[in-house]
C-alpha cells in the first residue's frame, strides 16, 4: 500500500473515491465512449455482487444505472492475463444479479463493462481494444446481445485520436494535466488528499491489509513446516519399514543358509558317527574322525 501522500487517480482506492461525485463519473463515462449519458439513476462505487448461494461473488470499483443501461468502471493496474475470463464472469454475473424470477429476457439492460488498464492488456500497442459478439461467418450481420466490453491501454496515449480520451489515458499514465479534464481529476485528487476522514479510512484499510498479509505468511509458514514434518514423519516411517522388511528377509536369508549349512554338516557328521558305532570302532577315534564330543556321541 501506498503511503496516502503519494497516491493518484490511478489508484483503486482514491479512483473509488473520486467517482462517487456523480458528474465526474458521467464525464469521464462519456469521453471513454464517446457518448451522452442520461440520467443516472443508481451510482455505486465497489458494489458486490453475490450471483448465487454459494457462488463467487464479485466487487466492482464503479457501477451506475441509466434506465437502460448498466456501466461498470474497473481500474486495472496489473495482473491482465485473465481479464477476458473476469469480464465473462462479470457479465453474467450482472446478469443474473437484475434478472428476477418471471422476468423476460428482453428486459436485461444495455451493458458496458470498461477495463482501464495502465499497461497492454493485449500487447498490440492499442490505445483501446473494443470487444463484440459477431457472426463468424457473415460479420455484417447485426448480432446485438446489447453487451459492450472494452480495455483502454493507457501506456499507448500517444496513438489515441480523439483528444479528451488521449488527455484521461496521458494523465492515468503518466499524472500529467493536459486536459480540462485531466485538471478536474487532479484537483479532485488534491483536495481528496486533505480529506482527514478519508485518510482515516485508508489508513485503517491500510493496516488491516498488512496485518492480513504478515497473518497469511505466517499461517503459510506454519502451515509449510507442519506439513513438511507430517510428510516426514510418514516418509521416514514408511522407508523405515520398507527398510526393516528387506533387512529382514536378507538376515532371514542368511540365518537360513547358515544354520542350513550347520544342520547339514552336523546331520553328515552323526551319520558317520552311528556308522562307526556300529561298527564297533573305539569312542577315541570316532571323536577324532567326526569332531564331535564324547558325550554328544554316547547319547547317540
Amino acid at each position: 500500500m501506498k503511503p496516502w501522500k503519494d497516491l493518484t487517480f490511478a489508484d483503486n482506492y482514491m479512483f473509488c473515491k473520486i467517482l462517487e461525485d456523480e458528474a465526474l463519473c458521467k464525464e469521464l463515462l462519456e469521453i471513454l465512449l464517446h457518448i451522452k449519458v442520461g440520467k443516472i439513476i443508481y451510482n455505486k462505487t465497489e458494489r458486490q455482487i453475490e450471483p448465487g448461494f454459494g457462488s463467487r461473488g464479485i466487487r466492482m470499483d464503479v457501477y451506475l444505472e441509466e434506465s437502460d443501461k448498466i456501466y461498470d468502471i474497473e481500474m486495472q493496474t496489473c495482473n491482465y492475463s485473465d481479464l477476458p475470463l473476469r469480464v465473462r464472469y462479470y457479465q453474467g454475473a450482472m446478469d443474473l444479479a437484475k434478472v428476477k424470477k418471471r422476468s423476460k429476457v428482453d428486459e436485461l439492460k444495455e451493458t458496458y463493462i470498461l477495463f482501464i488498464c495502465l499497461n497492454d492488456p493485449f500487447n498490440a500497442e492499442l490505445p483501446v481494444y473494443t470487444i463484440k459478439n459477431m457472426i463468424k461467418e457473415s460479420p455484417e450481420t447485426l448480432y446485438n446481445d446489447k453487451t459492450h466490453r472494452v480495455f483502454y491501454n493507457c501506456s499507448a496515449y500517444k496513438h489515441e485520436k480523439n483528444d479528451a480520451l488521449k488527455g484521461l489515458l496521458e494523465y492515468l499514465s503518466t499524472n500529467t494535466v493536459t486536459t480540462d479534464f485531466s485538471r478536474k481529476l487532479e484537483t479532485s485528487v488534491t483536495d481528496a488528499k486533505i480529506n482527514n476522514d478519508w485518510e482515516d479510512s485508508y489508513m485503517f484499510l491500510s493496516g488491516w491489509i498488512e496485518d492480513e498479509i504478515k497473518n497469511g505468511i505466517r499461517d503459510g509458514i506454519q502451515k509449510g513446516i507442519d506439513q513438511g514434518i507430517q510428510q516426514g514423519i510418514e516418509q521416514g516411517i514408511q522407508k523405515g519399514i520398507q527398510q526393516g522388511i528387506e533387512q529382514g528377509i536378507q538376515q532371514g536369508i542368511q540365518e537360513g543358509i547358515e544354520q542350513g549349512k550347520i544342520e547339514g554338516i552336523d546331520s553328515e557328521k552323526i551319520r558317520i558317527a552311528k556308522e562307526l558305532l556300529n561298527n564297533k570302532v573305539s569312542l577315541n577315534i570316532i571323536v577324532q574322525s567326526t569332531g564331535l564330543t564324547e558325550d554328544f556321541i554316547n547319547n547317540l
